[in-house]
């Protein structure tokens, strides 16, 4: 493989895999975790309801609002996303003009902080999941297994991939990615 401006720029094949992981950590939230944890929800809807238990019925519904919310904001985010993607394919890997990296950088700074803040209400939105699957789970509404699905939006081919999953997204992403990006280039 040729050399690229990734390997010229010290630090910068670093920044690229860190970006590849987290791109694939979003997708993996946005289309397995999300989907996965909206399904369990849906099925429990009924039987917390029968409840009565006005606590976990309030619980419920904001688990369930909060789980609709991020799946918005998830699908914002994948279309900036995808819109930076096609401009870094559009400039590849090769060699770019000095405009070309600044303006792409500039992008790449608006899509971070994005992420950043996608991530951040990921996080809020998995600790509102727990409390709810805990407080179900103690109150006999949910079984065990249950209470797992829904808290880590299980049963999909990565679930129980734990610290593996970082790695199989960093190798996926830059599969996918790479040589797309240097064909483009070589085409030009």
């Amino acid at each position: 493989m040729a050399a690229t401006w990734l390997d010229m720029v010290p630090g910068a094949r670093a920044a690229y895999n860190y970006v590849v992981a987290k791109i694939s950590e979003f997708n993996l939230i946005g289309l397995q975790k999300i989907p996965s944890q909206q399904s369990a929800l849906n099925s429990l809807g009924p039987r917390i309801m029968d409840s009565r238990d006005t606590n976990i019925i309030t619980m419920f519904k904001l688990a369930s609002d909060e789980t609709s919310q991020l799946k918005q904001n998830w699908l914002t985010v994948e279309e900036k996303l995808r819109g930076f993607l096609n401009q870094v394919k559009s400039a590849g890997l090769g060699v770019l003009p000095l405009a070309g990296l600044i303006a792409l950088a500039g992008v790449a700074i608006v899509v971070s902080g994005t992420m950043f803040l996608f991530f951040k209400r990921a996080e809020n939105h998995d600790e509102l999941v727990k409390d709810f699957a805990n407080s179900a789970l103690e109150r006999g509404l949910i079984n065990a297994d249950e209470a797992s699905r829904l808290i880590n939006g299980g049963g999909g081919m990565f679930a129980g991939l734990g610290q593996g999953l970082t790695t199989l997204a960093l190798v996926a992403g830059a599969i996918y990615l790479l040589p797309k990006l240097t064909a483009k280039r070589r085409a030009t």
